[in-house]
């Protein structure tokens, strides 16, 4: 194991582990619009201090998108490095991923079905409900009084960095099954992310949420749960 230092936080991680991964784990989501691949630039960081070795050295994607400059300036691509031995990481405003809450549609919730105060503790009048998809996953806090979608964020399933599509996620697990933990604590985290920004905006207390209900594709669903998802990309 090893500690990395993000923005002053402590965090220690397995040795080897991706930068991306790692900054996931400590609840710091980066933007990564190319799904880990190193050809957007948008997860940059910067390594205030480590030892020569503390980290991998840039691969040639990651040395095409920084350039020589921005290296020899200790900048590096979370989604292209993996973390070697301690060291301290400090994130640029500009590759933090930040939510735009923006109201949707749905004016009405479950207005034609029973009430749905009977399935939740009587004193949660907020619920959450998920889409996790495999490139977004989209958040919805729901007044569960008024039958409302009070507001609403969606942002990149991180779960990108292993593969763009579920044929790629499902060999993930089936290659290394050490993956699926990781897989699943990308997206809890991401959706623990979305819900504390929707609270924030929102004005209420998340311990004031009593419901909450998610929904996706087999192989997100899995993975969501931390069961295996091999056999679905097996034929019968």
């Amino acid at each position: 194991m090893v500690q990395i230092r993000i923005d002053n936080q402590a965090v220690t991680v397995a040795k080897g582990l991706n930068l991306m991964e790692a900054m996931v784990s400590a609840g710091h989501l980066l933007r990564s619009d190319c799904g880990g691949k190193g050809r957007c630039g948008k997860c940059r960081v910067r390594v205030a201090a480590s030892s020569a070795d503390a980290l991998t050295e840039p691969d040639e994607a990651e040395r095409r998108s920084l350039g020589e400059t921005h290296l020899a300036a200790r900048y590096r691509l979370a989604c292209r490095t993996a973390v070697l031995r301690d060291a301290v990481v400090e994130i640029p405003d500009e590759s933090r991923l930040t939510p735009e809450v923006i109201q949707k549609g749905l004016p009405t919730l479950v207005s034609s079905l029973e009430s749905p105060a009977a399935s939740r503790p009587p004193d949660s009048a907020w619920g959450i409900a998920v889409d996790v998809g495999t490139t977004t996953v989209a958040v919805y806090l729901c007044d569960l009084e008024q039958r409302a979608i009070a507001a609403s964020t969606s942002i990149r399933n991180p779960q990108a960095i292993f593969g763009d599509d579920v044929i790629s996620r499902i060999s993930a697990v089936r290659l290394d099954p050490g993956s699926l933990p990781r897989l699943q604590s990308m997206t809890v985290n991401a959706i623990d992310w979305a819900v504390n920004a929707l609270c924030r905006k929102a004005g209420i207390d998340p311990r004031g949420i009593g419901a909450a209900v998610a929904v996706g594709n087999s192989t997100m669903l899995h993975l969501l749960l931390g069961e295996d998802p091999s056999s679905i990309g097996v034929f019968p």
